[in-house]
């Protein structure tokens, strides 16, 4: 997804293929919306080149969290 002032996206209508056309939204809701999730998604990003913090066992917060919820006995459902 590509965002121009917050006025226009351009979106890809086949993300495995983005050379079979693309779709450009201009209607406030859909792009408030968008760009909603564009922020929530961000916010947690880190830099590449930083490294990621590790507990005293080895493991990143998503991995100590997913080996906590497994040994409480959560499963994925499908």
């Amino acid at each position: 997804m590509i965002t121009t002032d917050r006025s226009a996206a351009v979106i890809a209508v086949n993300s495995h293929d983005t050379a079979a056309g693309i779709v450009v939204l201009t209607g406030q809701g859909t792009l408030t919306a968008l760009c909603a999730l564009f922020e929530t998604r961000w916010a947690p990003a880190q830099p590449l080149e930083q490294a990621e913090v590790r507990d005293s066992q080895g493991l990143t917060s998503p991995q100590a969290t997913t080996i906590r919820l497994l040994s409480e006995g959560s499963r994925t459902r499908r």
